[in-house]
């Protein structure tokens, strides 16, 4: 048997959970709306692949990734998408935890880590 992880970029469909979050969410506070609506705009100025070539390159993958190649170097990740590519190199030659804190920057998540983790002490308090 082979696994496939399929990492994905951006890939142009009209599937968007476009909802707010539930009142009672423990993420639903304005740091973490602030979050989502950035990572909305950007999914939309970057260019993402079509649906219909994601589709035929992760076929691909699935159908032809017992290559030569694949056979001596059994990765497990492949990546689609915008942007993905990018991501793959990046995970190759970054720790791991460089790569979580720049996306924790770049998607304005620590706010939110902050405002749950003051909510769950406040919590505790009462």
């Amino acid at each position: 048997m082979r696994v496939l992880n399929v990492v994905t970029g951006g890939v142009k469909t009209n599937i968007a959970d476009t909802r707010d979050l539930p009142q009672d969410s423990p993420y639903n506070c304005p740091e973490m709306t602030d979050s989502i609506t950035r990572r909305r705009r950007m999914a939309e100025r970057e260019t993402p692949m079509s649906a219909e070539m994601y589709a035929k390159k992760v076929v691909d993958d699935v159908l032809h990734g017992d290559s030569f190649i694949n056979h001596f170097t059994r990765r497990v990740n492949v990546y689609h998408g915008s942007w993905s590519t990018r991501l793959s190199l990046l995970m190759n030659i970054t720790p791991r935890w460089l790569v979580l804190y720049a996306f924790r920057i770049k998607f304005k998540l620590n706010g939110v880590f902050e405002a749950i983790r003051a909510r769950q002490e406040k919590s505790k308090q009462t």
